[in-house]
């Protein structure tokens, strides 16, 4: 708030000329504008930069008292010692409780010093028992006022402004030392300049530019114009409550949750809560649940942590799941999150679900609960298990989608009613599509065992024309016991399943027989070059969405299947594979071979 200079030097207790020089020397913050001064202007004093005496007098609390200033007491003395009756006075009369006053006081003037109980308490005491005089603090005497020079000042600020986070006081120390030669100002002046340093610039300087932004205020986005599975937010949480593991044995621990996060409805579409710290695997695995369950979103916005810089959320690689299902993948800028969306989400989560647990533990050791400073073995006897956990938590989720929200764009309605009303278009994936998207991708060369993945080799037959080059090498994170495997062009070739290594010295006939058909077969292969017709990725799994696509599906919101352009020559493709399959089954099976004999044999008797 901006001030006349006489109303500051009203509030100081001293006169218009003091006030403005020290604004020239930028004592007080201040700034010019027009008025009837020299030259058509005039000074306006930031109340907010002014000492707390001063701030204090403006939010008229009033000191009525006759007393004087007792002689070899300074004006500085004498103006703290003022501040402090005016702080109990300000209580007396305030009506709060004792911590209601503190917390108030703390807030509005952030002195250096924060006020507490006993400071409070001990300031009363005095008051009553001898007046302002009575608080005097007679340490150290008078300070002869000496100012702080722009050298002198230029000198502290550069070694206080660092992250070290140096104390007022140890600045002060090494600043004395560096020019030892001239009237040095007291510590307190010291301390009244750096509480004038703006906030932004105190923070980037002392704390990094995270810190900052956080600070910042976050941009407010206009929901109402998106749709539902438009955006969806992700983000990690390690959840302000203490589990023990199923069986409960190891220490408890705090577990921690992937969410996705419809922006439209505030909704949450899918989560994972578990005990290992989350990777790109759950991310994987928490977007698969969100997608069989609600469709696949145009976007997905994550934060620009490492895990989720996977190149399977890489727009620009071509076998990333965000490629291969046509979702955008934005990554926040680094430090400054999603809007704090998924923030405020987490915000509600420790506020409505993690504080009803009897082990709620707080974000950091600093603000646990003083019921919670207990051994591991008794927060055990307390704590639920994982499991127990995520059912709470599934419980809560349900509630919290179904509770009305008085949030931006919401209407007062759920965000299961907002995502319904908003949900225009849903796009849906096969099961089997999913399972061949949702693979873990590594790049190989093919060797003479095959390809190597997980300290395993794999090995089929087929991949003996690639010899010596590069393939695409997919799983399934839940089974590694077989690969399927692709060209570089995306083509199918086949799947693998992990070849058994024998024993040193006893080999059997059934392991000779297998290496030497494999050997067999790459004879066979030199004289018989390559397939002629490779199947690519994208018409595999067109062949399994072909079987579905007889079935409709009738639903209030218009659902499309995520096909490609090969769906229809998957159709005819599929039809004639199974024809072949029945006839070459028929001509070949046991019974139509036995009849054939029997018949032979027959005649063989007869003739």
């Amino acid at each position: 708030m901006w001030i006349t200079v006489k109303k500051a030097a009203e509030l100081l207790n001293c006169s218009i000329s003091a006030v403005q020089k020290n604004c020239q020397r930028k004592k007080y913050a201040c700034r010019c504008i027009d008025g009837m001064g020299r030259g058509g202007k005039q000074y306006e004093v930031l109340l907010e930069s002014l000492p707390d005496i001063a701030r204090m007098r403006y939010y008229s609390v009033t000191l009525e008292t006759n007393e004087e200033r007792p002689n070899g007491c300074s004006h500085k003395q004498w103006s703290e010692a003022e501040h402090k009756a005016r702080i109990v006075v300000e209580y007396q009369t305030s009506g709060l409780s004792v911590d209601g006053f503190i917390e108030w006081y703390n807030e509005n003037f952030s002195p250096e010093k924060p006020l507490n109980r006993q400071r409070l308490f001990t300031y009363q005491k005095k008051f009553k028992k001898g007046g302002v005089t009575a608080l005097v603090d007679n340490r150290g005497g008078a300070t002869g006022g000496v100012p702080i020079s722009e050298e002198v000042w230029e000198y502290f600020y550069s070694i206080f402004m660092t992250q070290q986070k140096r104390s007022v006081a140890y600045c002060y120390d090494k600043t004395k030392k560096h020019f030892p030669d001239i009237p040095f100002p007291s510590v307190s002046s010291f301390e009244r300049k750096v509480r004038k340093i703006d906030r932004y610039s105190l923070v980037y300087y002392r704390e990094g530019e995270k810190a900052l932004a956080d600070l910042l205020p976050s941009m407010e986005r206009d929901k109402s114009s998106i749709n539902s599975n438009d955006i969806w937010f992700s983000d990690h949480h390690r959840m302000d409550v203490f589990v023990k593991s199923n069986n409960g044995k190891g220490k408890p621990f705090r577990p921690w949750l992937t969410v996705f996060f419809d922006a439209r409805s505030n909704k949450v579409i899918s989560f994972i809560s578990r005990k290992e710290s989350p990777n790109s695997y759950v991310i994987k695995k928490c977007l698969r649940i969100g997608i069989e369950a609600f469709g696949v979103p145009k976007e997905v916005y994550f934060d620009n942590g490492k895990d989720y810089r996977s190149k399977q959320f890489d727009n620009d690689f071509p076998y990333s799941i965000v490629k291969q299902l046509g979702i955008n993948c934005i990554h926040a800028t680094p430090y400054h999150g999603q809007a704090k969306t998924v923030e405020r989400f987490f915000g509600i989560v420790a506020d409505q679900f993690a504080k009803s647990f009897d082990t709620y533990c707080g974000a950091d050791n600093k603000n646990r609960p003083e019921q919670m400073r207990i051994s591991d073995e008794k927060i055990k006897k307390i704590a639920p298990t994982l499991d127990e956990f995520i059912s709470y938590f599934q419980s809560w989720v349900e509630e919290y989608n179904n509770k009305p929200s008085g949030g931006a764009f919401m209407d007062g309605d759920s965000p299961n009613v907002v995502y319904a009303r908003n949900l225009k278009h849903k796009v849906k994936v096969n099961q089997d599509a999913l399972d061949m998207m949702f693979t873990t991708i590594n790049i190989r060369t093919v060797h003479k065992n095959g390809v190597s993945v997980y300290k395993n080799h794999y090995y089929n037959d087929a991949l003996i024309p690639y010899m010596q080059r590069k393939v695409i090498v997919r799983n399934s994170p839940e089974n590694i016991d077989k690969v399927y495997i692709f060209d570089i062009e995306n083509n199918y070739i086949c799947a693998a399943p992990a070849k058994i290594v024998t024993s040193y010295r006893n080999t059997s006939e059934a392991d000779y027989a297998v290496a030497k058909r494999s050997i067999k077969e790459v004879k066979k292969h030199i004289k018989k070059y390559a397939p002629k017709r490779n199947i690519g990725v994208h018409e595999l799994i067109a062949v399994n969405q072909a079987e579905e696509m007889a079935t409709n599906f009738e639903a209030e919101v218009p659902e499309t299947e995520l096909v490609n352009i090969q769906a229809e020559k998957a159709v005819s493709e599929l039809k004639k594979g199974r024809e072949n399959s029945v006839a070459e089954r028929r001509k070949n099976s046991i019974s139509v071979v036995m009849n054939k004999y029997y018949e032979d044999m027959k005649k063989h008797k007869e003739a």
